[in-house]
Order: structure tokens, then C-alpha cells, then sequence
């Protein structure tokens, strides 16, 4: 089980990094999808959703994780919850 599961990470790291809805760089799955360290954070900006935003609808919040490299900006209902589990992959 943890085989097929380390070959399909290996498969999408060999792939690149995908893009999302957006047509923004998706971040590191592994990254994304560990730890407790992902906080949302309130910004003076404002910006599209990298979950629910799309190239025809902006969505825009002033949400963000904290804990993330990238520091996307995610709706703290549910886009929050989406991007940080496995729905995205």
C-alpha cells in the first residue's frame, strides 16, 4: 500500500507542478497536506481564491494560510478545509 502510494507522489513530482483553476502554479502537495502548521491569517489585500477562483469568475478574500510557502489566499469556509486535504489532487 505505502508502495503505490510513494509511486503515484514520485508520478506527480515528475510531472511538474499543475495548475490550478486559476491557471496559478499548484503548491507542493506534500507540503500542503502536513502538519498543523496552517493558520488562517487576515491581510490588508485582497486577492482570488486559488480554489474557487476561475479564469472566466474571480472570487476574491483577504484570507490566507500562514503556514504555507506560497501564502495562498483561500476563503477561510471551506476553500481553507479543500486545499489543505487530498480533494485537490
Amino acid at each position: 500500500m505505502t508502495e503505490l502510494a510513494s509511486q503515484k507522489l514520485t508520478e506527480a513530482e515528475k510531472a511538474g507542478p499543475k495548475k490550478n483553476a486559476a491557471g496559478c502554479k499548484a503548491a507542493n502537495p506534500i507540503e500542503r497536506l502536513t502538519g498543523n502548521k496552517h493558520l488562517v491569517a487576515l491581510s490588508d489585500k485582497d486577492r482570488n481564491c486559488v480554489v474557487c477562483s476561475t479564469p472566466a469568475q474571480r472570487r476574491r478574500t483577504k484570507y490566507y494560510c500562514s503556514g504555507c510557502t506560497n501564502k495562498p489566499y483561500l476563503h477561510a469556509k471551506g476553500c481553507f478545509q479543500q486545499y489543505h486535504s487530498q480533494h485537490l489532487i
